[in-house]
């Protein structure tokens, strides 16, 4: 986690709350507006969830997640090789013509 400034105020809000909250808005899918009292003030919440994701620190922490839970699982840390099916792409229009569509055809 970020360490705190030098300059000026002293952090009020805990970051493992800022945390906490970022996992609960993660798991229900609200709005920022809907985050119970419990939790820090949602523009709170949304600034550093909005630093974090400009600075990458989100996506590295996924990183890591991910790859400490491959190794637990016996995996190497990165994936080797990836699988991409059609249907995982969007399809343009201009490509409906070059790839034809056989899910419903009868064989």
């Amino acid at each position: 986690m970020p360490a705190p400034n030098r300059i000026g105020r002293p952090r009020k809000t805990g970051l493992h709350e800022v945390v906490n909250a970022l996992l609960y808005m993660a798991s229900s899918g609200g709005a920022w507006r809907l985050l119970p009292k419990d939790f820090p003030p949602f523009s709170t919440v949304q600034k550093y969830f909005w630093r974090w994701r400009d600075e990458g620190l989100l996506r590295a922490i996924n990183n890591e997640l991910v790859m400490a839970a491959r190794e637990r699982e016996g995996r190497e840390a990165s994936p080797s090789a990836g699988v991409i099916d059609r249907w995982g792409i969007r399809l343009e229009p201009h490509l409906l013509a070059v790839m034809p569509l056989r899910c419903c055809a009868s064989s």
